[in-house]
């Protein structure tokens, strides 16, 4: 991406491969074939109007698609806070035996609310620690993260990182001067999030409310849906000779794309 970001007239390969020490032809290959899934570059591997913006975003041209989707379906928030978890790594601590590995497969399947996706337990961790809970009285953050096997470290790191994303959106001119911050992006989000919170703290363990009752400006739907294009661009569902979906990521791109 960084050099097609160059403009040079020649194909990727052609340069890289000028380099004192070039990296593989299978190597430049595939990410040529990732970016053009991504549709951040065209079939003459220059970038596209997409990729003029990926490439302003300090973070994999994956993550920097979520990012972008985020911001056009009315999601910021919540794709900077999972972009942000994929960056760093899981909020939830890492388990030392086997019993805190249970402890934390609970926490996790709780935070995912029903969904079974990692990215949607980050998510609902954050906002659980930072929206839901006050800092202060009763160090009630350090409580929950240790009830609940959060790391109070990561999820810091993470809202640093939400800091520097939004300052890199701003100057791509993504956001609106007034939502150049984090105090503004996140206070967005607050307000639902904590009632949110509070009414999946008091219902039946399991329940998996979803919309706006499980406390997203997004829907749960919808944020799977831009995450999976953008993490997964050449994954689709095809259906068998029955008409019966089935999962598959061996997708012939002349025949098909997924969007």
């Amino acid at each position: 991406m960084t050099t097609k970001a160059l403009r040079l007239p020649h194909k990727a390969s052609d340069v890289l491969s000028s380099l004192p020490e070039p990296p593989p032809a299978d190597a430049i290959a595939a990410a040529v074939r990732e970016l053009t899934a991504l549709q951040a570059l065209d079939a003459a591997e220059q970038l596209t109007p997409l990729g003029r913006l990926l490439v302003q975003l300090p973070v994999e041209p994956r993550l920097a698609k979520l990012l972008v989707l985020g911001v056009a379906f009315g999601a910021v928030d919540e794709t900077l806070t999972i972009a942000a978890a994929l960056s760093l790594r899981s909020p939830f601590v890492i388990p030392l035996d086997a019993m805190e590995a249970r402890r934390v497969a609970a926490s996790k399947e709780r935070f995912a609310r029903g969904s079974q996706s990692d990215h949607l337990a980050a998510l609902h961790a954050y906002q659980a620690y930072f929206y839901a809970t006050p800092a202060g009285v009763g160090d009630r953050r350090a409580e929950l993260a240790e009830a609940r096997s959060l790391s109070p470290k990561v999820l810091g790191e993470m809202r640093a990182l939400k800091a520097d994303l939004i300052e890199s959106l701003g100057e791509a001119k993504l956001l609106s001067r007034r939502m150049r911050s984090l105090g503004a992006v996140e206070a967005r989000a607050r307000a639902p999030a904590a009632t949110s919170s509070m009414a999946q703290a008091a219902a039946p363990s399991g329940a998996a409310p979803g919309g706006a009752a499980a406390g997203l400006g997004a829907t749960p739907e919808l944020l799977a849906a831009l995450t999976a294009v953008a993490l997964y661009p050449r994954l689709a569902y095809v259906a068998d000779a029955h008409g019966c979906p089935r999962m598959t990521s061996d997708v012939i791109e002349s025949a098909l794309i997924v969007h």
